[in-house]
């Protein structure tokens, strides 16, 4: 009589791969849901608007992950910013980003570029220069 094992190499093979998938899916999930998550998106065209002796910088970010973002600053070639609203963005919540920019662009410049910089990492930006 022979001695057969008690599960053929195809059955080995498939749950091996089964177990595989699973492990994959549980570490996916761990790392979507347990790290922290705060995304920043840049909505629309940032703007720079003359305000007689400075320049007020206007961004529309939305915070598309599931944690909060706060809005550190805002670099721009040429100058400094000082953010003048509100910096914490909520998860799903959108904000027109307000910053007094002290610079002096030359004449005929239509677009300065700049970084925002957030807790979740720096994003840069192109500011119209209006």
């Amino acid at each position: 009589m022979k001695d057969r094992a008690a599960f053929s190499p195809p059955v080995l093979a498939l749950a091996a791969t089964v177990a595989v998938v699973a492990v994959g899916l549980t570490m996916v999930a761990w790392c979507w849901f347990l790290a922290p998550n705060g995304s920043v998106e840049v909505l629309g065209q940032p703007a720079l608007v003359r305000k007689g002796d400075y320049y007020e910088a206007y961004i529309a970010v939305r915070n598309s992950g599931r944690d909060a973002v706060a809005v550190y600053g805002l670099e721009v070639e040429g100058g400094k910013c000082i953010i003048e609203t509100g910096n914490n963005i909520k998860p799903g919540e959108s904000l027109v980003i307000e910053a007094r920019c002290s610079l002096n662009p030359d004449p005929g410049t239509s677009v300065v570029k700049g970084v925002l910089s957030t807790s979740r990492g720096s994003y840069p930006v192109v500011l119209a220069v209006v």
